[in-house]
């Protein structure tokens, strides 16, 4: 497979070449034209919407962050150490 790419490549190297030279460039130009995607703009009729919705309206507005949610299929604790321990609350 790598045997005919190379042949083919070599064969038509200047079309072969143009071409990368202007998907670059493309990418380069709509790399220009993007944003970055922030909590506000998740739009709030999606699953990450609302749950965006429902963090701020528990936590509150906070300096950017990221929030881990860990779950476990299996409801038991992983020692007797760590199921004897307070939970704090």
């Amino acid at each position: 497979m790598f045997a005919t790419w190379g042949r083919f490549v070599y064969r038509f190297r200047w079309p072969v070449l143009i071409l990368s030279i202007l998907s670059l460039a493309g990418w380069a130009a709509l790399m220009s034209y993007s944003g970055t995607l922030g909590a506000e703009d998740l739009p709030s009729q999606t699953e990450a919407g609302r749950a965006n919705e429902l963090i701020e309206s528990e936590l509150g507005r906070r300096a950017p962050s990221f929030i881990l949610v860990f779950s476990r299929m299996i409801r038991k604790p992983p020692t007797r150490s760590f199921a004897r321990r307070p939970s704090g609350r």
